[in-house]
């Protein structure tokens, strides 16, 4: 057999001598007791981690102590099967079971107030359109009322009821061909609101002229307890004449004996003042005419020389 670099056979020689020792060997260090023979009967199990060295003793295992018992877990209580007398309970009370006096407290807190409501239509465009879409009615009516048919009956009541509302022309320039004062328009409102026929209060505003003094003619509608309908106004307080306005106010009256519709009662008595303006009258603009200023041959006193109408 050859090693790598080394060309060793049989018959090699080498250029030193060995030592005598090695008769001897193995000697006593190696006899029965030697240390690798004693490694060679020991088991592997006995070896250590790289089986090289004995392993040391190990200790005694420590003796365990048995678990407690564990606690035993409740079961939950059953429902009981006998029960007493169950005392009836109230019904639940709500909006509705209230008493009507007090309920028709608290419509008066939320829909009335002091001032008049001003009737009004608006037109009103869709955004880009140049065309009228819809129009919508003022004063809006309170939310109680949009809940069920009930609370929208009796707010309605109230809210119409126990307001006045005063029908005249818009100051807003964009508003002034949308005039209240006309009998169209106030048809036309009081078809969109159907529980009107629950007012009680209306008054029609109209404006006036004297050589420059701005004055305002305002007629009054009312209900009677007895069902019948009162109607008053005001031009005589002014001093001016008031021949127009008593024709106007006789002449509805009776063409309206029997009915108590304000709404449509101030049609007639608004349709009735057009027709008288424009006989007696010239008609200067849109719901204005004028007249002579002079006195009036019936009661002798001073014109309005501008009226309102419709």
């Amino acid at each position: 057999m050859g090693l790598r670099g080394l060309s060793i056979s049989d018959e090699s020689t080498f250029d030193f001598e060995p030592s005598q020792e090695w008769i001897r060997w193995p000697g006593t260090r190696y006899g029965q007791d030697s240390p690798h023979l004693q490694f060679a009967k020991t088991t592997k199990a006995s070896r250590g981690k790289h089986g090289s060295s004995p392993v040391k003793p190990t200790r005694p295992s420590k003796i365990r102590k048995p678990k407690a018992a564990s606690p035993v877990k409740k079961q939950p209580a059953q429902p009981s099967t006998t029960h007493g007398v169950i005392p009836k309970r109230d019904p639940p009370i709500h909006f509705l079971t209230l008493p009507p006096e007090l309920r028709n407290r608290i419509y008066e807190l939320i829909a009335v107030q002091h001032e008049p409501h001003y009737p009004q239509i608006r037109p009103v465009w869709e955004l880009g359109k140049r065309m009228l879409s819809n129009d919508r009615c003022f004063p809006l009516e309170p939310s109680l009322a949009i809940v069920n048919h009930q609370l929208r009956e009796e707010m309605l009541s109230i809210f119409y009821g126990c307001n006045r509302f005063a029908f005249k022309a818009s100051e807003i320039e964009v508003l002034h061909d949308v005039r209240m004062t006309s009998p169209v328009l106030q048809k036309k409102w009081a078809i969109a609101r159907p529980a009107s026929q629950y007012l009680q209060q209306v008054e029609l505003h109209v404006s006036a002229q004297r050589l420059s003094v701005d004055a305002m003619i305002t007629i009054k509608l009312k209900k009677l307890p007895d069902g019948g309908v009162e109607i008053t106004h005001d031009s005589e307080e002014s001093g001016y004449c008031c021949c127009l306005e008593d024709e106007a106010v006789a002449e509805v009256l009776i063409e309206a004996r029997g009915g108590n519709d304000l709404m449509r009662i101030l049609q007639f008595l608004t349709a009735k003042r057009v027709a008288k303006l424009g006989r007696a009258g010239t008609r200067m603009s849109v719901g204005l005419f004028e007249f002579p200023a002079n006195r009036c041959p019936n009661c002798q006193k001073h014109r309005l020389t501008l009226v309102g109408g419709g």
